[in-house]
């Protein structure tokens, strides 16, 4: 693994975070991600909260890596994609609501719209999985990276990333708050290793620190917490991600 990013409430940032995941006073706030800077202007004013939040984490550990971002394939999961807009769009669609829908809203609402405006960030043109898995969608894009850096012998860029809806849609599917992390997974690179294998039957306890409980129960991208926390303060451990009938037994092996 080349690099690691994160974005959450009161974790803004890698370096800025490290200090929390280790062990740290965790205070979570409101943290609203930056605008993409790599984006045309014009690009930027289109993106809504929740393609930001994906690109933020998405553009630091593309920088943290040393890649060019140009040269990475990437893989980007997300349970419900981009809940705020998708529920514009119904409202607008609602009977006795004279409004019209947003071309913007429109080509924002498809589940691959971050990927879309990663690679118009960079200028790239390399593959770009998009991932829905619902609760599992961060150990099945975690596996869809790794198979695909072991198969083809390529760096990619992994980006998780998942927001809350808007009433009414949040009263069935409620995420607690915007949580998103990346990773640049490599053949044989620099930094820790990554050891996943599906195994059948359910996962074990896999909770990271009780402070951090709340957000990685509340959101399916931040059931990465606890591997974030061994890449953290760069300690081995197992941190096991559920995956259907089965999981993932990921470990994480620092030199």
């Amino acid at each position: 693994m080349q690099a690691v990013s994160i974005w959450g409430p009161g974790l803004e940032g890698w370096a800025a975070s490290v200090p929390i995941l280790a062990g740290g006073a965790y205070v979570p706030r409101a943290s609203p991600p930056p605008a993409p800077a790599l984006l045309p202007a014009n690009e930027r004013r289109r993106t809504g909260s929740v393609v930001r939040l994906a690109l933020a984490v998405a553009t630091e550990a593309a920088a943290a890596s040393g890649l060019d971002p140009i040269s990475l394939r990437s893989v980007f999961g997300s349970a419900n994609g981009d809940g705020p807009v998708v529920g514009a769009i119904l409202d607008a669609l609602a009977p006795g609501v004279p409004r019209v829908v947003s071309p913007t809203q429109f080509s924002n609402s498809v589940h691959n719209a971050a990927a879309g405006y990663w690679s118009i960030a960079t200028g790239g043109a390399q593959p770009a999985d998009c991932v829905g898995a619902g609760d599992a969608t961060w150990a099945a894009a975690l596996l869809a990276a790794v198979v695909e850096v072991t198969t083809m012998q390529v760096p990619v860029l992994l980006v998780v990333y998942d927001h809350p809806l808007p009433p009414p849609l949040d009263v069935n599917r409620p995420i607690s708050a915007p949580f998103a992390v990346a990773l640049v997974l490599a053949p044989g690179g620099p930094g820790p290793a990554l050891d996943v294998a599906y195994v059948a039957g359910p996962a074990p306890a896999g909770d990271p620190d009780p402070a951090l409980q709340s957000l990685a129960h509340g959101n399916p991208a931040a059931q990465s917490l606890r591997l974030l926390q061994y890449l953290a303060r760069r300690t081995d451990g197992d941190c096991p991600a559920a995956y259907g009938a089965g999981h993932l037994a990921v470990r994480v092996a620092h030199d």
